[in-house]
Formats: C-alpha cells, structure tokens, sequence
C-alpha cells in the first residue's frame, strides 16, 4: 500500500474533523483537531483564538440551531491546505445575530478552506452566505444609512 501524499492525509484529516465535530456534534474532539494558534477568518468579535474559541463559536451556533446538520458537498486538497464546500440546513430554534427564534428551517452554503500543520488546523478562512440565511429567517436588512 503506498503512503499517502500530504494533501491526502490532510484531506482525510479534514473529513474525519467534520464527521467528529460537526456531524456527531462531539466538541469535546475539538483540542483533537485545533492548534492551540488557531486563527480564522468568520469568528466574531471577543472570540477567542485556539480551540477555546472554536467551541465557544460553535457552542453559540448550536443553542441557536440544534438541530443543525452539515453535507459535504466536495473535498479538495493541495499540499497543507484543503478546501470543503458545504451546506448546512437547521430549524432556527434560538437568538441568533440578534433576531430572535423563528422556528423557520434554515439553510446556508459555503466554502472553508483549512490550513494543516502537524496534524492540526492552524488557520481557516471561510465564505458563506449569511444574508441568505438571514433573509431566509425573516431578519429586516438594510443598506448603509
């Protein structure tokens, strides 16, 4: 059997961080998967860096969704990155962003790309389209005043 190159072993490392983390909803992996530097790019204001950050965010994401459910839809890697397209649909069961629950079924797309390093991700930059989850939950939004 042939070792794996860089870019497939970050590849299956990324797909293994999303069943864990994001389908079994098992935060408790996130030290497992996350650099104590770990940087990304949708963390709001007063989140911390590293995994402490990462499961404040997504601890915040699942009282506002939780029943919240990922597909991934492609995996591609090249060397110590790896990007995944993704979707994810959830009834909006608690305050998010500001607009209280709707109990309305949401949906949101987007794309991650996920820097590794020693087995961990150092850094994530990540594209979703917000204002439609927003739009799709009601939520009043307007231009610059």
């Amino acid at each position: 059997m042939k070792p794996a190159s860089e870019a497939e072993a970050n590849a299956a490392l990324i797909r293994r961080l999303y069943k864990e983390l994001f389908w079994e909803w098992d935060l408790t992996s996130i030290d497992k998967w996350f650099s104590p530097d770990f940087r990304s790019s949708e963390m709001p204001p007063g989140i911390p860096s590293g995994p402490e950050g990462v499961r404040q965010f997504y601890a915040a994401i699942r009282s506002s969704f939780p029943d919240l459910k990922y597909s991934v839809e492609d995996v591609i890697a090249q060397g110590d990155k790896v990007v995944v397209r993704w979707r994810w649909m959830a009834t909006h069961a608690g305050k998010f962003r500001g607009l209280a629950p709707t109990g309305r079924e949401a949906s949101l797309t987007g794309i991650a790309i996920y820097k590794v390093e020693d087995r961990k991700v150092v850094q994530r930059w990540v594209e979703g389209n917000v204002l439609g989850l927003l739009l799709g939950l009601g939520a009043e939004v307007r231009g610059p005043q």
